[in-house]
């Protein structure tokens, strides 16, 4: 398995990476307005005032190796 963690303060950049992909499915999110891109940006804007951090967006991925792929 590979990991890999990006962190930024753009919360446009990954939520678009992430759910445009072809076969990208939310798992949930309590507390999100997720009938949008829109409103899940600014959802995540909204609780980021909150607290106030330089980069507050973090994007974990873990991919398989190909070999685990079955």
């Amino acid at each position: 398995m590979i990991g890999k963690i990006v962190q930024g303060a753009d919360f446009r950049g990954v939520v678009n990476y992430v759910l445009q992909k072809p076969d990208a499915e939310p798992l949930g999110g309590r507390g999100l307005r997720n009938d949008s891109i829109d409103h899940i940006v600014d959802s995540f804007r909204m609780q980021a005032s909150l607290n106030p951090i330089a980069k507050p967006v973090a994007h974990i991925s873990l991919d398989f190796s190909v070999q685990d792929k079955e």
